[in-house]
């Protein structure tokens, strides 16, 4: 019978104990502390800096060709039988790529981010 009431007795201390724990602010405040101590527990990433020579090497090595600058360069490289490139098609993309309307919130463009002088 002692035995019992001790077993219940700590059963309801663990409990109580399991409630505070995972009482809202408890656990917000555990996460808090949690994602504070990550900068100190993981270990620094070096990170490296490519020249524009050493990037531009990097991605002629891997096949990525440069931007076509004439239309007929274009079509050598985009060009498909089944969906022929035309010069409205180009227009067409020019004017969606500039068009906010078709943001979330109709204030910005693709060309808000996408620097094409790049």
């Amino acid at each position: 019978m002692l035995k019992t009431a001790c077993e219940s007795l700590l059963n309801s201390d663990i409990i109580d104990i399991m409630k505070k724990l995972t009482h809202p602010i408890t656990v917000t405040i555990i996460t808090t502390v949690f994602l504070l101590a990550l900068p100190f527990i993981l270990p620094k990433k070096q990170t490296i800096q490519y020249s524009d020579k050493a990037l531009r090497e990097a991605a002629l090595s891997g096949n990525m060709l440069p931007v076509p600058q004439t239309y007929e360069a274009l079509l050598k490289v985009v060009d498909n039988p089944e969906n022929p490139m035309s010069a409205k098609k180009i227009a067409l993309g020019r004017e969606l790529f500039f068009e906010p309307l078709l943001s979330k919130h109709k204030d910005i463009n693709c060309a808000s981010c996408h620097n094409r002088s790049i």
